[in-house]
């Protein structure tokens, strides 16, 4: 299906909102991300004002003092005050380590099971390979030596501040629970279904060879399995999906039932992106939410609705069958469905329906978003 990208339009935003975040204080977070979604365009501004109001902290500072203890509030804008938070060290489920496109340090991946999202932060340790093997698939908690850490909880991103910052590692013992998703919602995943607390930084290799940020959600797979390895290739199978993926970062050996992947969203052909080992961890319960735009229906009279169906994918029809299909009284071997609703709709111009935003019909993920609103209707 062609049309607007909402994808493009989110990396566009995160590209900006890390760029724009990196070197400012908790009070202006709200503020650079709401301009970096502004300037992204389409749906970014909807979705940035969906993440900066969730329940979790703008902002964690991490330093040796505790700067201050629980949490304390700031005003922002369209906001009104949000909660900002202070500790003492962070602790992270490590679920792999990856070069970073400049050259200086290993990005981490972890996930946060105090704040129910992944994130990356940039360490700099003298054995990268070492560090990887010590710390992949545990639970560790990490410190500010010198200098501190800020992490920028709606943007799954750890930023360090101070001069010649150090950091200490220390491990706390095994991964307990991932969010594991279901081969379900990986198919939904990969046609622009977006879990905000699973989207990260990531490498993207370019074509000379180089690396390159670029936007990446972390997926731990259950149901799946690992049916091809070839030198530094994988290919993960789930449900029907299969996935190649570059293995290079993953240990030599792995096994478990949850295999741990990082895509590249929206990536288009070739490595989807990176194979990052399997553990044996829970999964945890409700603990991936889903995006899905703030005005996905909207009421419209029966006129109006007529007008839009001409042309639609036969997959969008049938959320515009949903409301007029008590009142379909003619069948027609020649009209196509389109047709027929449209001959509905009109004997019922001036009734009002709630139908699929005509603005957002535009975009190639609102099938994976009316799908998903389907499922979580259904649970409730």
């Amino acid at each position: 299906m062609q049309g607007k990208s909402f994808t493009e339009e989110l990396r566009r935003f995160y590209l900006a909102a890390w760029k724009r975040c990196k070197r400012i204080g908790a009070d202006d977070i709200w503020r650079e991300a709401m301009g970096a979604a502004r300037g992204a365009g389409g749906l970014a501004e909807d979705y940035a004002r969906h993440i900066l109001s969730s329940a979790d902290p703008l902002k964690v500072d991490v330093d040796r003092r505790g700067a201050y203890k629980g949490r304390r509030r700031i005003w922002s804008e369209g906001l009104r005050t949000a909660p900002v938070e202070g500790a003492s060290e962070l602790v992270l489920d490590v679920v792999g380590v990856l070069d970073v496109p400049s050259g200086r340090g290993v990005w981490l991946y972890a996930y946060s099971p105090s704040y129910r999202r992944f994130l990356v932060l940039r360490a700099k340790p003298s054995n990268p390979q070492g560090f990887a093997a010590r710390f992949r698939f545990r639970r560790a908690a990490v410190r500010a030596e010198k200098g501190s850490l800020c992490f920028a909880a709606p943007l799954n991103k750890v930023y360090r501040f101070g001069r010649g910052t150090k950091l200490s590692f220390r491990l706390l013992g095994g991964v307990e629970e991932l969010p594991c998703v279901s081969p379900e919602e990986l198919s939904l995943i990969m046609r622009g279904l977006v879990p905000p607390n699973l989207l990260v930084e990531a490498p993207a290799p370019k074509a000379d060879g180089n690396l390159a940020p670029d936007l990446g959600v972390i997926v731990p797979l259950k149901g799946a399995s690992v049916e091809q390895v070839s030198g530094d290739r994988a290919v993960i199978k789930a449900g029907g999906a299969a996935l190649a993926l570059n293995s290079s970062y993953a240990p030599p050996e792995w096994g478990g039932g949850c295999l741990v992947a990082l895509l590249l969203m929206g990536r288009a052909g070739g490595l989807k992106g990176y194979f990052l080992g399997g553990l044996n961890c829970e999964c945890a319960e409700g603990a991936i939410e889903y995006y899905v735009p703030s005005q996905l229906y909207v009421k419209m009279r029966g006129e109006k609705v007529a007008e839009l169906l001409g042309g639609l994918p036969e997959g969008i029809l049938e959320y515009y069958e949903r409301p007029v299909r008590g009142k379909i009284f003619i069948e027609s071997r020649v009209l196509p469905k389109a047709g027929i609703l449209q001959r509905a709709y009109r004997r019922y111009a001036g009734e009002v329906f709630k139908v699929p935003n005509p603005e957002l019909i535009k975009y190639r993920e609102i099938e994976a978003w009316l799908r998903y609103a389907d499922v979580a209707r259904a649970l409730g």
